[in-house]
């Protein structure tokens, strides 16, 4: 969970650790509670394990570790 202030272009993104991007999505201003499926953009189950979470927009980026479990 979490809010944006502003708006503008925030971008989010969601990476294995290989650097690989499987998920992605544009985001706008005001509140955003995330949940993950487990899907790739291609719509397959991701593997179990670590994945990276990177919030991009005007301000400083926010990077943060997620584990996905099956």
């Amino acid at each position: 969970t979490f809010r944006l202030e502003e708006a503008g272009p925030v971008r989010l993104t969601l990476y294995d650790l290989r650097g690989r991007r499987v998920y992605a999505r544009s985001l706008g201003a005001g509140s955003h509670l995330l949940e993950w499926d487990g899907r790739t953009r291609q719509g397959r189950r991701a593997a179990a394990g670590t994945y990276i979470i990177r919030l991009e927009g005007s301000g400083p980026a926010v990077t943060r570790k997620v584990v996905l479990l099956h």
